[in-house]
C-alpha cells in the first residue's frame, strides 16, 4: 500500500520462523511433520524506493492425529471356578505414547466361560479343566487393535465322600494289613487316592501308603485308623475300625 492510498500486488521476500513450515518465493507455505501442534510466524519483506516493510502471518502447523498401534488386557487370573467372576479392563496405546482405558468388543471361544459387554467374564460349569481364551477387538479411526488372555476353567466336578477298603476286623500282634481309600466324586466318579493315615492308637501304627503294623499288646485293643483327603479345597475323611 502506497501513499497515495494505491495499492498493487508484489513479489516480497517470504521466510518462516519455524522448520514446522517452509515458505517459497511465491509464498507458498509448506507445513512439515511436527509432533506436537506448533505455532508459526510468515513474513513477508517488500522494499520499494528505499523503504522497506514487513508484515506477518501467524498459523498453526498441526500434529497428525495420534494412531492406535496396540490393545492390551489386564486384571485376569489364570484360574477361574462357576461362580467366580472376574473382570478385565483393556488398555489402548497410540502413536504418540499415551494410553487410556477403553471398552472393546469381547468374545469368548468357548462355553465354559462368557463375557459380557463390561469384561466381567463369567465360568460355567464343566467337567473338565477347560482352556479358555477371551478376544478383544478396538476400534479407533481406521485402526483395529486385538488383544487375548487365556486362562482355565476349572472342573465343576467336586470331591463328595471318602471310603476305605481292605482290611481285616482283627490283627495279630506283628502282622500288618493294607488298606486303601477311595475318593467319590459329584458326577459320580471314583477314583484310589493317597490320603494322610492316622491311628487313634499306638497299638497300630500305619504309614503314608496305608501299611497298618500291629504292635505288641498286653490285651486286645480296640483301634480306630483315619484317612483324610483334601481336593479342589474340599476335604472329606473316612474311618476303619479293628
Amino acid at each position: 500500500r502506497y501513499s497515495d492510498n494505491t495499492s498493487r500486488s508484489v513479489t516480497a521476500q517470504w521466510s518462516s520462523n519455524a522448520a514446522a513450515a517452509t515458505v517459497n518465493s511465491s509464498g507458498v507455505v509448506t507445513g512439515n511433520t511436527v509432533s506436537v501442534d506448533t505455532p508459526v510466524i510468515i513474513t513477508a519483506s517488500f522494499t520499494d524506493g528505499g523503504v522497506n516493510k514487513t508484515a506477518t502471518y501467524n498459523l498453526t502447523v498441526k500434529a497428525p492425529a495420534a494412531t492406535l498401534t496396540r490393545l492390551t488386557i489386564s486384571g485376569g487370573a489364570s484360574e477361574l471356578r462357576m461362580g467366580a467372576p472376574m473382570t478385565l479392563t483393556a488398555l489402548a496405546s497410540y502413536s504418540d505414547g499415551t494410553g487410556k482405558p477403553v471398552t472393546p468388543l469381547w468374545s469368548s471361544n468357548a462355553a465354559a466361560a462368557s463375557i459380557t459387554s463390561g469384561g466381567v467374564v463369567t465360568a460355567n460349569a464343566v467337567n473338565a479343566d477347560t482352556a479358555v481364551t477371551v478376544t478383544a477387538s478396538y476400534t479407533d479411526g481406521a485402526l483395529t487393535q486385538q488383544a487375548t488372555f487365556s486362562f482355565t476353567v476349572k472342573s465343576s466336578v467336586t470331591l463328595s465322600g471318602l471310603t476305605i477298603s481292605g482290611g481285616a476286623s482283627q490283627l495279630a500282634s506283628g502282622s500288618s494289613m493294607t488298606l486303601t481309600a477311595t475318593a467319590s466324586y459329584s458326577d459320580n466318579s471314583s477314583k484310589a487316592v493317597v490320603p494322610n493315615w492316622s491311628s487313634s492308637s499306638a497299638a497300630v501304627t500305619v504309614a503314608s501308603a496305608g501299611t497298618a503294623i500291629a504292635n505288641t499288646v498286653s490285651a486286645d485293643t480296640p483301634v480306630t485308623l483315619t484317612a483324610s483327603y483334601t481336593e479342589g479345597g474340599v476335604t472329606r475323611s473316612a474311618t476303619f475300625s479293628l
